[in-house]
């Protein structure tokens, strides 16, 4: 997995991303305005406008295998002073849904104002790392809490939240509109130094593993050696423990080896060093490897 700092030709991708953490909010406040226009089209331009908080340098976006999965918005939150007035084709009742979040703020805070991660791209450990590099961000610019908002019904991201060291330090009643697709409250969370000792890194770094040449074309060889004998070796699966994944930032792989005839990974190394026999060592009953094979 990959971050990198949206530029201005990523503004499409920041306005969908905006629109899916939003949940509902874009499309109450414009809903019937632009009928020709899409959501994300109309939201666009406030990208790239300099020198205010929705500007897409305080954008990050990563990417897995190539492809872009998830984006984050952060930056001081003493920064929305600088912003300009809301955009003004909205009627001003219709900003009322948004009172409950500026009841919310967190002045001196790096503010996490949005994760966004593209539904395939779930429980892959994304938006841990995401969060993990706003905190790298808030550590280089020598603050020390972070803080963000979140619907109180969006109960995995708040877990999430949660076991990242965030606490809800205050609440808003949500005003209710049948666009949004949350109600009840809106959390303040706020967490301080400890998560600051996590570095722009992934929150968990897997150990790399190099493998040589021959050692590549022995793992060929066995495969190769299993697929010719009939009834031998099953090929088992191989699932993400997703939860794990999310809560450390690495992906972890299971391999179902209980599923194997003998219940476990054994078989394997048993039936390739049968395999692996030459004529000679059949025949020799005192080779070592006639003696014994155990796994």
């Amino acid at each position: 997995m990959t971050f990198r700092q949206a530029t201005i030709a990523d503004t499409h991708l920041l306005a969908r991303f905006f629109i899916m953490a939003e949940g509902g909010f874009d499309e109450a406040l414009y809903d019937g305005l632009f009928p020709d226009q899409s959501i994300e089209s109309v939201l666009e331009p406030k990208y790239a406008r300099s020198g205010t908080t929705n500007f897409y340098e305080n954008h990050w976006i990563a990417e897995r295998d190539g492809q872009v999965a998830g984006g984050l918005h952060a930056f001081p939150f003493d920064n929305f002073a600088n912003d300009p007035p809301p955009d003004p084709r909205v009627p001003e009742e219709r900003f009322a849904i948004l009172q409950p979040f500026d009841k919310l703020p967190a002045p001196g805070t790096y503010f996490v104002n949005a994760v966004s991660v593209y539904p395939e791209s779930c429980r892959r450990g994304i938006a841990s790392s995401l969060l993990s590099l706003a905190c790298g961000h808030a550590k280089e610019k020598a603050f020390t809490e972070i803080s963000l908002r979140v619907f109180g019904g969006n109960v995995g991201a708040i877990a999430l939240y949660e076991k990242l060291g965030f606490k809800v330090v205050g609440r808003e009643p949500l005003v209710e509109h049948p666009l949004v697709h949350y109600t009840g409250e809106a959390f303040l969370m706020i967490t301080g130094s400890a998560l600051l000792l996590l570095t722009s890194e992934p929150l968990f770094a897997p150990p790399v593993v190099s493998f040589t040449v021959g050692a590549v074309e022995n793992i060929i060889a066995a495969d190769r050696r299993f697929k010719a004998v009939d009834g031998g070796v099953r090929e088992t699966p191989l699932d993400e423990l997703g939860g794990f994944s999310e809560r450390t930032g690495a992906t972890f792989l299971l391999k179902g080896e209980p599923l194997q005839r003998t219940g476990s990974f054994k078989l394997r190394g048993a039936l390739n060093g049968v395999l692996s026999l030459n004529d000679e060592d059949r025949k020799t009953a005192s080779s070592p490897r006639q003696r014994a094979i155990t796994a």
